[in-house]
């Protein structure tokens, strides 16, 4: 899963596109670029790292049509200049590399860039949501599915006026959301007004089920609900479902168990489930370092029999209680089972996790997948899995129950990793 981003208005858009890239690097923070265009041509600078490393201040270029891209481990390196004695242009797309690389040779045979999106959206059918930079056109933004996020929004800010298009709605504080790119269409965005073309009669409407659940920013829109409140009304499930296991077992809930999230997905389902579940919950009782941990610390850390991973580890006081870690998704199992390992280090009496949901295939769109290496294979049940992680039980909800606490009918929902 990857980050788009494009910017154009009557003054410099570089410090804007700088700030939807940190705003959006919760499901990008592999690699960072932006391409400008500038009256030397195209502007590229792109590296490895999280936008907040690449582009730790404002960018030294600038320019008033601008993308920007936020790239996943799977991900090409983004933007991708394709300019040329005869034309001046740019792209950056959140899709798999195949698809990218398809977009890649359809935009590079055509002159007419308008006419290179439409043959894009004809043509290629894996998801994806595309943004192009042209001295023609100015800005244009498509997607032929609902799978692949695109939002439209109007900035209107101390004598700069211009439009964003990004991954997600919520990128710049200062911009007001408009609209969503429509399954199979494009628009072409100018400073001042932006046109729809439709391309395809029938395009697949559903979103991406872990796009809403897992990889937006909590402040975010889902239709006309708030990302957080789906979680939090999710975590309100979650602690329900506990309730009844523990009303099974007999245990002295206020005395014996304790929640804590895992750092960042689990904050706001960790809430929701304190509202419900009967227990003590932190939603900071557990640490998520944003700092560099030296090779001598994590292999000294590793002779005495501590965790090496310094960016993740449970905070102290769960030595004799109950732990129930609380995430938003069990996909590989390596930071739940980490988390595990390190409340046992620092003697939990037990373990259990509750999650959102369980990853149980690959995504065929490239949004969720699972390799040989993670330490959950798909086909284990409950009860293996728990066994694999550590713990001695999972709360998780059914997917109906999941697409109730949604609020939104499972039509419109792709699910197809999660059955």
């Amino acid at each position: 899963m990857c980050r788009v981003l494009g910017v154009i208005g009557n003054h410099d858009v570089i410090p804007l596109v700088a700030i939807g890239l940190y705003m959006q690097i919760y499901a990008g923070e592999h690699s960072t670029g932006i391409a400008a265009l500038t009256d030397k041509g195209i502007h590229l600078e792109k590296a490895l790292g999280k936008a907040v490393d690449v582009f730790p201040g404002y960018p030294s270029f600038s320019g008033e049509v601008a993308i920007g891209h936020n790239g996943c481990a799977s991900s090409e390196l983004q933007p991708i200049d394709l300019s040329d004695s005869g034309r001046q242009l740019a792209f950056a797309v959140d899709a798999t590399k195949e698809t990218t690389l398809m977009i890649t040779d359809l935009l590079t045979e055509s002159r007419d860039a308008i006419g290179a999106v439409k043959q894009v959206l004809a043509e290629i059918y894996e998801p994806f949501a595309l943004v192009v930079i042209s001295e023609n056109d100015g800005l244009i933004a498509a997607r032929n599915s609902g799978i692949k996020p695109l939002t439209i929004g109007k900035i209107e800010l101390d004598g700069f006026s211009g439009f964003y298009v990004a991954s997600q709605s919520g990128v710049l504080v200062d911009g007001s959301f408009l609209d969503t790119v429509k399954p199979g269409s494009l628009q072409v965005i100018t400073k001042e007004a932006r046109k729809e073309i439709v391309v395809l009669d029938r395009a697949d409407p559903r979103h991406c089920v872990n796009e809403v659940l897992f990889k937006q920013r909590p402040g975010n829109l889902s239709g006309k609900r708030e990302i957080n409140g789906i979680r939090l009304d999710i975590g309100r499930r979650l602690g329900e479902r506990f309730a009844q296991y523990l009303a099974s077992s007999g245990a002295n809930a206020a005395q014996e168990y304790k929640g804590i999230a895992i750092p960042e997905g689990g904050r706001q389902f960790c809430i929701g489930f304190g509202q419900t579940s009967g227990i003590d919950v932190d939603p900071a009782g557990s640490i998520k370092a944003i700092y560099s941990v030296p090779a001598h610390m994590r292999l000294a850390a590793r002779r005495i029999g501590l965790s090496e991973n310094f960016d993740l580890m449970p905070l102290p006081n769960v030595a004799g209680r109950r732990i129930v870690l609380i995430d938003d998704q069990i996909r590989s199992g390596a930071k739940i089972a980490h988390m595990v390992e390190q409340c046992h280090v620092m003697d939990a009496k037990d373990v259990i996790v509750a999650v959102g949901s369980i990853g149980t295939s690959s995504c065929p769109y490239g949004d969720a997948a699972y390799n040989s290496e993670d330490l959950i294979d798909r086909l284990l049940t409950l009860t293996e899995i728990s066994r694999a992680l550590g713990v001695s039980t999972i709360i998780t909800l059914p997917l109906k129950e999941l697409i109730q606490a949604i609020g939104t009918p499972e039509r419109i929902y792709c699910v197809d990793c999660l059955c």
